[in-house]
């Protein structure tokens, strides 16, 4: 689904209609209503007796009592991060180029391969636990990434009324995983050149095309 398309905005008031036959089966049928008095009209149907009907049917009542009923039932986690990314992060002064870069690459290469496949409403804690586990076998920094996403992502679908409730609350780093650094190099100290060794480099590389980028390189002042 593309949410660019959607209505996100706040829904203040509803009509919901009485148990009807649709298509042979048994359904109603609930019409929210904008500030601007535009309405959208959600079916429910596909129930094989009327009483699954009215059971779902007083479920919905209940949840547009609370303010938690989701209009938009088939989004999935993919397209939440990708709209969120571009409309709301990419968008946002306040947050660098750096940022945003970082948070695209992790939600393109680590986490939509992984959960981006999954209903907003299907998605759950032991979903999270999962991934995060997976990308902190890997790199740390990257699953902690990953959860920042995912908390901030999840409340705004929350604030949009995409989800009823926000699975990323209270879900930790998994414990008991080594931590792997990343993009960070290791450096082996015994097979790395003195300061002696680099003059004499320097010294021999003198007159050649190459002098001046071993200077640049090992950032040693020629005197």
């Amino acid at each position: 689904m593309d949410l660019s398309k959607a209505n996100l905005r706040p829904y203040v008031n509803y009509e919901i209609g009485n148990i009807i036959k649709i298509k042979g089966k048994y359904g109603f049928r609930v019409t929210v209503i904008y500030a601007d008095e535009t309405k959208k009209v959600c079916q429910h149907a596909g129930f094989e007796k009327k009483a699954e009907a009215n059971e779902a049917r007083n479920s919905a009542i209940a949840q547009l009592h609370n303010g938690v009923y989701v209009i938009y039932t088939n989004v999935k986690v993919k397209e939440l991060l990708v709209y969120w990314l571009e409309e709301v992060i990419r968008t946002n002064h306040t947050i660098t180029k750096n940022t945003y870069s970082g948070y695209k690459h992790c939600i393109y290469k680590h986490i939509i391969p992984r959960i981006g496949g999954l209903k907003l409403l299907v998605l759950n804690q032991g979903h999270l636990m999962k991934l995060y586990k997976e990308l902190a076998e890997k790199y740390s920094a990257i699953a902690q990434r990953a959860r920042t996403i995912m908390n901030t992502a999840m409340r705004f679908a929350l604030s949009k009324r995409l989800i009823m409730s926000n699975p990323c609350e209270n879900v930790a780093m998994p414990k008991g995983i080594k931590k792997a650094k990343y993009h960070t190099i290791e450096v082996n100290e015994t097979k790395t050149y003195s300061l002696e060794e680099v003059k004499m480099l320097l010294e021999a590389s003198k007159n050649t095309r190459i002098h001046m980028h071993m200077v640049f390189a090992y950032g040693v002042e020629e005197k």
